[in-house]
Parts: structure tokens; C-alpha cells; sequence
């Protein structure tokens, strides 16, 4: 076959060449090289933006990256403000309902304290109270916002379902008859007890007693509140934080609200409220710490008590459990401590009178003036320290004191 030279493909010795050429390879890589720049400028048109990738300005990126960042960050921080202002708003009306209902409250308490009513006005006027107080509570739970209470610490529902079922199911009945058992006194059947949980944070006070005294003096309108955040895990019966178990702190509660309700506690002193509910539960481990705090001087935690005054701290529940376990041993045992309180029961709350029917101490003074001088000497009344036994009047362990159902 012959070949023709002009062709650009030939075969010549046996071998293949294959030419090309060199100028149009320069212009295919300008084209490519024009058609990526055309690309960026269109995509910097489409976006708006100057900087679309790292390739374009690494450095540039990086900068406005940043300012994106800190100006997503401010405008979302300007919806959680607006989100804050309108609980805020949520919460005013409610405080303004609740301010509006403890105006009419007080209005009423200065109404029944003039002398020219009868009793008879005088009970619908503590009627009335006792629907603002309702209704005060009533609103404090239904102000709500995005599904959270906010007038009342914002309390979990799961576990506010489960606290509450909790308290009814044993741990009010169980307090309860620790109570009546040890101490033979029982609440007034006509007066309900309200359950009010809250959230303070753990480590404050974990469950307190609130109420209004009645003409009589005992106690009406009487609520448990009770934190939340020390009752985990909620769901056990020794649930919160050891030794100071729950239901060891429901019932100490549970001596003020069966006391309160059945007699006059008005002039009962702050250090026998508190020393009687610390002994239903024992706090051997109290006086322990406190102790341990003080530099091991007992007589410090008699003289809070003896020198009449009460700041609340623990030293002063140490103090009055000390004192009620001298009460306990001066009188002859749990038996007796029993009779003793009945005989208050007896006697309406005046403890003076009390402690002169019993005739181990002439009056309250007397046994004060008994425990002051002998009273830093606990050994001596049987409390032991750093054994199993917290010193319950029923005895028992931190868990068992109060018993389970």
C-alpha cells in the first residue's frame, strides 16, 4: 500500500507518531482557565457574596466566617431577650392577680380584727381568706409559659407526679402514725393538709410546714411544701440525700403538723417544736457534725437552747434534740415521753403547765435550768455517737427509722 507523507499519521520503520499541536493545547487551557473564572464571577453574582470558598480568600473566609458567627450569636441572643420579656410579661399578670388577692387578704385580717364584729362575721370573713388562698395557689399553678410553671420554681411534672403519689401513698401515713404511735397525739380529722412542691436547689431546706392559726389557735390552712430538688431519687422510700433520708424529714414535719392542728402551739417554745420532731426521727449524725464544727463543746449546744435564743442554724436543732432526749431519759423512757405529750394535748400546748402536772421538774424553767447544768453531759442521758442506732425514740437506723409500708 502506498504511503502518502502528507498524511500526519504514517507508519515509517515499524513505529507510530502522533503529532499535535502545541497551540491549540494553549488555547484549550486559556478556555478552561476563562471558563473558571467565568464560573466564580457567576457564582459571586448569584450569591452576592465576594468570598464563596477557602480558595477564594482563605484569609478572607476566615474573618468573615467569624463576624457570620458573632452575628448569628447576637441575633439569636435578641429572640431568647424577646422570649424573656414575654414569660416576664406572663409572670406580672400573674403576680398582679395574686398581688390583687393578698390586698383583699389583708384588707379582711384588719376587718376581723375590729372588735365590733361577731364571731359569726368573723368566720365568713376567714372563709373568704381561705378562697383568696385558694385561688392564690390556684393561679401560682396555672401560669405557665412554653409548658413551664413559673411562679412555682418550675418543678418537673414526672417528678412532681411521682413526690406527690409518693407522700400519699406511705410516706405522710407512715410519718403520721410514727406520731401517734410514739407520741399519742393524732391531727384533727376536719383539717386536710395541702401538698405544695417547689424547686430551691439542693441543699437548702428540703421540706417545711406552713399554716394560719385559727381562733382556737390550732391550725387551719395547713400545707407541706416540699423541694424537689432534695427528694432524688423521687421514687424511693428512702430517697434525697443520706442519712437525712425523705421520709426521716417528712416526718419530722409531719410532729409540727400533728401538733399545730391539735392544740395551741402559739406559746409552745421554738426549741420543744423542734427537739420533739428532731427525736421522732433521732439525729444522732446532727449532733455529730456539729460538733465536730464547734471543736467538741457540747455545752455550746446546750446554751443555744438555754439562752433563749433561736437563729435556726443547725447547732439550735442539735441543741433541742439534745434537750428532747433529756426530756426522754429525766422522765423514764418513750412511755413516758407519750403520756407527757398527750398531757400537752391535754393542756392545749402550754408546756409550763405541762411539765408541773408531770412533777419531774417543778416548770419550764426548771427543767432549763436542769438541762443547762447537766445537759453537755449526753453520754450521761444515753446518747451514743457513731453507732448504728441515730437515737429515734422508736429506735432504728437512718433507713429504717421510719418505717416502710
Amino acid at each position: 500500500m502506498p504511503c502518502d507523507v502528507r498524511d500526519p499519521f504514517f507508519v515509517l520503520a515499524g513505529t507510530m507518531r502522533i503529532n499535535h499541536s502545541m497551540g491549540l493545547s494553549a488555547g484549550l487551557n486559556a478556555f478552561s482557565l476563562n471558563q473558571r473564572s467565568m464560573n466564580k464571577t457567576l457564582t459571586q453574582l448569584s450569591t452576592g457574596l465576594r468570598i464563596y470558598s477557602a480558595s477564594d480568600d482563605a484569609a478572607g473566609l476566615a474573618i468573615s466566617e467569624n463576624i457570620r458567627s458573632q452575628v448569628r450569636g447576637a441575633s439569636q441572643a435578641r429572640k431568647n431577650t424577646l422570649d424573656g420579656i414575654s414569660m416576664l410579661n406572663v409572670a406580672e399578670g400573674g403576680l398582679n392577680s395574686i398581688h390583687e388577692l393578698l390586698q383583699r387578704g389583708r384588707e379582711l385580717s384588719i376587718q376581723s380584727a375590729s372588735e365590733t364584729l361577731p364571731d359569726t362575721e368573723r368566720t365568713y370573713l376567714n372563709l373568704e381568706v381561705r378562697n383568696i388562698i385558694e385561688e392564690v395557689d390556684r393561679v401560682s399553678s396555672v401560669t405557665t409559659f412554653n409548658g413551664r410553671n413559673i411562679l412555682t420554681g418550675g418543678v418537673n411534672s414526672n417528678d412532681a407526679e411521682d413526690i406527690t403519689k409518693g407522700l400519699k401513698d406511705s410516706r405522710l401515713a407512715q410519718a403520721e402514725k410514727l406520731v401517734t404511735d410514739n407520741y399519742g397525739i393524732t391531727a384533727d380529722a376536719g383539717e386536710a393538709m395541702d401538698i405544695k412542691l417547689e424547686s430551691g436547689g439542693a441543699g437548702g431546706t428540703a421540706a417545711y410546714v406552713a399554716w394560719q392559726y385559727g381562733p382556737d389557735g390550732r391550725a387551719i390552712n395547713i400545707s407541706l411544701n416540699v423541694d424537689v430538688d432534695d427528694f432524688s431519687p423521687v421514687t424511693d422510700e428512702n430517697g434525697g440525700t443520706a442519712p437525712f433520708y425523705a421520709d426521716r424529714i417528712i416526718a419530722h414535719e409531719m410532729v409540727h403538723a400533728v401538733m399545730a392542728s391539735s392544740m395551741d402551739t402559739r406559746n409552745i417554745p421554738t426549741w420543744f417544736m423542734e427537739g420533739m420532731a428532731e427525736l421522732i426521727h433521732g439525729a444522732d449524725e446532727r449532733v455529730q457534725a456539729d460538733l465536730a464544727a464547734n471543736g467538741n463543746n457540747p455545752q455550746a449546744l446546750v446554751d443555744g437552747i438555754t439562752s433563749g435564743s433561736w437563729d435556726g442554724q443547725s447547732s439550735d436543732y442539735s441543741g433541742a434534740y439534745l434537750a428532747a432526749r433529756f426530756l426522754q431519759e429525766g422522765l423514764g423512757g418513750a412511755a413516758d415521753v407519750k403520756n407527757f405529750m398527750q398531757q400537752l394535748y391535754v393542756n392545749d400546748g402550754n408546756l409550763n403547765s405541762t411539765f408541773t402536772t408531770d412533777g419531774t421538774w417543778a416548770n419550764t424553767a426548771a427543767f432549763l435550768a436542769d438541762f443547762s447544768a447537766n445537759g453537755a453531759n449526753y453520754a450521761g442521758y444515753g446518747v451514743t455517737l457513731g453507732d448504728a442506732d441515730i437515737g429515734g425514740i422508736a429506735g432504728g437506723n437512718a433507713e429504717s427509722v421510719v418505717p416502710n409500708p
